[in-house]
């Protein structure tokens, strides 16, 4: 059985802890999914703008 993870989208539940890091960094990056360290404001309002210009994401606080 294939699950959502290994084709790039976020699984159904996530845990509430450092697992949700972990889950989020083997995620490849691409049009609806992006990390960004904190700290660098600028390039997340970059990603939030390529977000809008595109097909959408989620954006996680």
């Amino acid at each position: 059985m294939t699950t959502e993870s290994e084709h790039g989208q976020l699984p159904p539940s996530l845990p509430l802890d450092d697992a949700l890091i972990d889950t989020f960094l083997q995620i490849p990056e691409g049009l609806s999914f992006d990390c960004k360290r904190l700290g660098k404001l600028d390039r997340v309002l970059e990603t939030v703008v390529a977000f809008a210009n595109t097909e959408g994401g989620i954006i996680c606080t």
